[in-house]
């Protein structure tokens, strides 16, 4: 910081870029971050933007340049500069970099990078948003929050830096939260979902690609069976029409690991996927040591409800089915590995007692 003071004025001088007609325009920073106490020797936390920046129109006429302020340090109400700012070239790299968190070098390289040209092209466009939203109104305001909100998705999907990603992902919410809320993007929550979607969808695609490859490459791997079980889980639950998609996953999870808690997940998974039309051989002991036999409720409708105590609930709405209808009969049947778990369970917590016929 004293590098930066000593040298504040002579950059402010020599730059020929801002000037009385420059105007502010948009700040490109996320959210502040914290270095914690310890860290990089600071004595105290420090509230911080690692590396900030902000965009101008160097003249009014819509030329958003970038001035890069590095890191900025929130000291009491106010936040000081301790690296010189610079601006931006666009054709060279970005020196000042932050002081907090090691990134890689921002701004476009010499070599003129293809990626470096879309990002700036990116910040042109973020700029020139920015003006328009300065006067615009009703629809034409709603059209420019759609519009910027489309360049931070571009950001988002285009920056590869992990932090830089997070804080272009943080703008974008905020930016579209904040329209929506002042009644200048009413799309903005159906923006928002559709965003959602459709990163979820990519993640859940990339999951299953990686983890159809784990269970191929290390066949022999007991983790390998943890990786069947969610590959059959998850077509089950996306594709509740095409059962065999899901069978498919529990049967080689039965096969190469049958002595296993998934392998036998998996036997009686395909016991439930497979039973349509089949009675189902089910028998057990009762919670106050009777013999229970599912065939002697055969022609009546039997719910069988499985809970561990991490997930007892729903049991007053089952009750309440069971005592509303004769012909419903409800089955509780814990699979906790411990007989003493559940029945401590049920000790300690009374108002959960379970009132069913039957309860295993």
């Amino acid at each position: 910081w004293q590098k930066a003071k000593a040298n504040f004025l002579t950059m402010a001088r020599s730059q020929k870029v801002i000037n009385s007609k420059a105007k502010w325009v948009y700040a490109g920073n996320g959210q502040a971050a914290m270095s914690a106490a310890g860290n990089n020797g600071n004595r105290k936390d420090i509230v911080v933007y690692n590396h900030g920046s902000g965009f101008f129109d160097a003249s009014g006429s819509g030329a958003v340049r970038q001035l890069g302020i590095g890191s900025v340090v929130k000291v009491g109400d106010v936040w000081r500069l301790i690296e010189l700012p610079e601006v931006v070239d666009p054709k060279k790299p970005h020196g000042n970099g932050g002081a907090f968190f090691p990134m890689p070098e921002i701004g476009m390289p010499a070599d003129g990078g293809e990626q470096n040209k879309m990002l700036a092209q990116l910040h042109d466009k973020l700029g020139a948003i920015e003006k328009r939203l300065e006067s615009a109104t009703g629809a034409a305001a709603a059209k420019a929050e759609k519009d910027k909100a489309d360049v931070l998705n571009q950001f988002y999907r285009n920056t590869k830096d992990p932090k830089m990603k997070r804080d272009w992902l943080e703008n974008l919410a905020d930016s579209v939260s904040s329209a929506y809320q002042a009644d200048r993007f009413d799309g903005g929550l159906e923006y928002l979902d559709a965003f959602v979607k459709k990163e979820l969808d990519a993640a859940y695609d990339k999951l299953m690609v990686d983890l159809t490859a784990f269970q191929r490459d290390y066949k022999t791997s007991e983790f390998s069976a943890d990786a069947l079980v969610q590959l059959a889980v998850h077509n089950e639950v996306r594709n509740p029409d095409e059962p065999e998609k899901a069978s498919k996953w529990y049967s080689e999870c039965r096969n190469r690991f049958p002595k296993t808690t998934f392998g036998r997940r998996s036997a009686g998974a395909l016991t439930r996927l497979n039973g349509l039309g089949t009675a189902i051989n089910f028998k057990g002991r009762t919670i106050d040591g009777k013999e229970f036999d599912l065939s002697r409720y055969r022609g009546k409708i039997v719910v069988i409800h499985y809970w561990e105590t991490w997930c007892a609930n729903g049991f007053e709405d089952l009750v309440k089915v069971e005592s509303k209808f004769d012909d419903v009969v409800v089955v509780s049947c814990n699979i906790e590995a411990k007989t003493e778990d559940y029945k401590a369970f049920l000790a300690k917590n009374k108002e959960k007692r379970i009132e069913f016929k039957d309860s295993l």
